[in-house]
């Protein structure tokens, strides 16, 4: 966790320092989302019954999104995924459940140009 709080804080500093003569606008948010998943033959294999999962997760997400002006903004959202009735950690190296969902820095009109370029971790879309 403390990683995650230092990123966090990195990313704000950065933002900070390059926005110090203009005022940066700052958007704080998140989200929390309940889910219960029941599965038959998760062995994919020919038993009828007996290999049935099932079980409720949480999903939270916080987010900061800083805009220094219209051209320079950066995003930061951090996720925790639990399943409910389970301590142990979603993966074996994690064992906080807490990762970066998303973090990356955007610049709109590039050179004056039209171009925006957005780097770091982002979801991409492809189609609809």
């Amino acid at each position: 966790m403390k990683k995650y709080l230092a990123i966090a804080g990195a990313g704000i500093m950065m933002i900070g320092t390059a926005g110090m003569a203009a005022a940066a606008t700052i958007d704080i948010g998140g989200q929390v989302r309940l889910r219960y998943e029941n599965r038959t033959n998760t062995l994919f294999n020919d038993r009828i019954g007996g290999d049935t999962d099932h079980g409720t997760t949480q999903r939270t997400r916080v987010n900061i999104n800083a805009k220094v002006n219209d051209e320079i903004s950066a995003f930061i959202q951090l996720q925790n995924v639990r399943n409910w009735g389970n301590t142990s950690g979603s993966t074996i190296d994690n064992t906080t459940n807490t990762d970066t969902h998303q973090a990356y820095l955007q610049v709109n009109k590039v050179f004056g140009t039209p171009l925006s370029v957005r780097l770091g971790r982002q979801i991409l879309s492809y189609g609809n």
